[in-house]
């Protein structure tokens, strides 16, 4: 009984991630950074026009050089995270790229 009992939570939990995965792979990220927060295990959730984002897709953790005023871009379909940093002049600087994981 304990052992369907953990196949059972470990299915839901799979299913759950492979959802969000999902989720996150077709929908459009673009925008300026307003806040950053982090979460549990160093992930590092972003609100862009007052939607959140897990960037822990993109294995982006906690010290990655991603900061408030800072720009991302991901295209529908698309599992490349374009950073974009603000330089001093104002203007934004493509700095980095992230893969998303692959499910």
């Amino acid at each position: 009984m304990l052992i369907i009992g953990g196949i059972y939570i470990f299915y839901n939990l799979r299913k759950s991630y492979k959802e969000n995965y999902e989720t996150y792979y077709k929908q459009e990220i673009k925008g300026k950074i307003d806040s950053i927060y982090y979460g549990k295990q160093s992930q590092i959730i972003v609100r862009i026009k007052s939607k959140e984002y897990d960037l822990t897709f993109f294995n982006i953790r906690k010290g990655e050089d991603v900061n408030k005023g800072d720009s991302l871009f991901k295209g529908e379909k698309n599992k490349v995270l374009e950073l974009h940093s603000i330089t001093s002049s104002k203007k934004y600087l493509f700095t980095k790229e992230f893969q998303m994981n692959d499910y």
